[in-house]
């Protein structure tokens, strides 16, 4: 049990709860929140990397992380409307450009 912002317990680990991932790189994040809440499961990836896209790909095909799609583009073309209804919450990474010489 945890309380929500209102003080209330509520019961998280029971409950699917299902996330869209954005700027998703290798899925580290996600692996931080499945250890978090581990009623949660990703589904879907937004990534523009192809490297990142491929490592996911290898991730979710050894069962590290969850088979979802992956929508390998640009986060601000991406249209949000169809998941609308489907998603409960959203794990983003930062783009990392500017922080990192990787």
């Amino acid at each position: 049990m945890i309380e929500n912002f209102r003080g209330k317990a509520c019961d998280v680990v029971d409950s699917e709860i299902n996330l869209l991932s954005l700027c998703s790189g290798v899925g580290g994040l996600d692996l931080g929140v499945r250890l978090a809440l581990p009623g949660s499961r990703v589904v879907g990836y937004v990534e523009r990397e192809a490297y990142c896209a491929a490592v996911l790909l290898a991730r979710m095909a050894d069962k590290t992380l969850d088979a979802a799609p992956i929508w390998c583009g640009d986060l601000g073309e991406f249209d949000g409307g169809p998941w609308r209804g489907a998603v409960d919450g959203i794990v983003s990474g930062i783009p990392c450009q500017p922080h990192s010489v990787a």
